[in-house]
C-alpha cells in the first residue's frame, strides 16, 4: 500500500519544512511564467542573465528553491525537471550553483499533430541533475523519449519510466509544484510514496479528491504548523508521518 501527503502551501516554504536527506527523488516541473512587469533581483546588473532569469519567472521567482531542493534530496539521487526549451540555459546554472550535478536533457517526443504558428511544436524537455552519482537502472535506454500526450497531460508510461530509472518500490517521491495529479499518481501507482505541495487551494482540493479515489492508497495528514509538538522540528514531525 502506498502513501501520500499533499500540503497547500508555497514551494520553497514548503520545502524548508522537510528533513534533510529525506527524499529520494525530486520530478516537477515549473509553473508557466505570468505575463507582466518584472521586478528587480540580485542580477539586476547582468542584462542578459536578468532577461533569462524574467523570462521564466517573470513575477513569481522562486529564491532558494534549488538549495533547497538539493538539501532534502539523500545523496546519491536524482532530480528530474520539465521545463521549457528557452528555460534549459537559466536552469542548468541555478541548478549547478546549489551543488547539483547537470547529467543530460532528454528529449520527449510528445507525438503532436496540431500545427504551431511557425512550426510543430512536438518536443519536450526533461532535464535530469544529480545529487552525488547515481547510475541509472538501465543505461541502455535512449534520451530520446516518445509517449504521446494523454489529454495534454504527461503520459504515465513516461513518469512510470523515470520513476523506475532512479527510484525503488517503497521510496519518496516528491513534487513541489503539482501542477496535475499525473506526477503522484504515476509514483503512487508504481508503489513509491509521495509528498508535494499546492499553491492553489482550489486545485489542492480537486488533487486531494482525486489521489484519494486511487484504490489501495491511503493519505498521511499533517499536524496543523501553529501547533506543533514540543521538541519537535515541523520537518521532522512532517517527514515522521511518512
Amino acid at each position: 500500500m502506498s502513501t501520500f501527503q499533499l500540503s497547500h502551501s508555497q514551494p520553497v516554504a514548503w520545502l524548508k519544512s522537510l528533513g534533510r536527506h529525506s527524499v529520494d527523488l525530486v520530478v516537477t516541473e515549473l509553473p508557466t511564467p505570468r505575463r507582466g512587469p518584472a521586478i528587480a533581483t540580485e542580477l539586476k546588473n547582468a542584462r542578459s542573465v536578468r532577461n533569462q532569469w524574467f523570462a521564466i519567472f517573470p513575477n513569481d521567482p522562486y529564491p532558494g528553491l534549488f538549495e533547497q531542493l538539493y538539501r532534502v534530496l539523500k545523496p546519491n539521487s536524482h532530480f528530474y525537471l520539465f521545463c521549457r526549451q528557452e528555460a534549459l540555459f537559466v536552469v542548468k546554472p541555478l541548478a549547478e550553483a546549489a551543488g547539483f550535478r547537470f547529467q543530460t536533457v532528454l528529449v520527449w517526443d510528445q507525438q503532436r499533430k496540431k500545427a504551431g504558428r511557425n512550426y510543430r511544436n512536438q518536443l519536450g524537455w526533461i532535464c535530469l541533475f544529480e545529487k552525488g552519482q547515481r547510475a541509472v537502472a538501465d543505461p541502455s535506454q535512449s534520451d530520446l523519449l516518445s509517449y504521446a500526450l494523454e489529454n495534454q497531460h504527461k503520459p504515465h508510461a513516461l513518469l512510470a519510466l523515470l520513476m523506475a530509472q532512479s527510484s525503488a518500490p517503497g521510496q519518496l517521491v516528491i513534487d513541489p509544484f503539482c501542477l496535475d495529479v499525473q506526477i503522484a499518481q504515476s509514483a503512487l501507482t508504481e508503489g513509491r510514496r509521495f509528498c508535494g505541495a499546492c499553491a492553489d487551494e482550489a486545485q489542492h482540493l480537486a488533487l486531494r479528491t482525486q489521489l484519494r479515489a486511487l484504490p489501495d492508497i491511503t493519505e498521511l495528514l499533517t499536524r496543523p504548523a501553529s501547533t506543533p509538538l514540543p521538541g519537535w522540528a515541523q520537518g521532522s514531525a512532517q517527514m515522521a508521518l511518512l
